[in-house]
C-alpha cells in the first residue's frame, strides 16, 4: 500500500507490522477516514 503512495496505520495513527486493526487508504483520504472512524485522532 505504502509503495503505491497509500497509507497504512492503526486507528491511532501508528505504523506497526503487528497491528490487527488497520486503516489502509490511497493516502489522500487517510486523515479524513481516521476522523470518521476514530474521532479525536485525525
Amino acid at each position: 500500500v505504502e509503495e503505491a503512495g497509500g497509507d497504512f496505520t492503526d486507528l491511532s495513527g501508528r505504523r506497526d507490522a503487528g497491528i490487527t486493526s488497520v486503516l489502509a487508504s490511497n493516502g489522500r483520504v487517510h486523515a479524513a477516514a481516521m476522523a470518521l472512524l476514530a474521532p479525536g485522532t485525525g
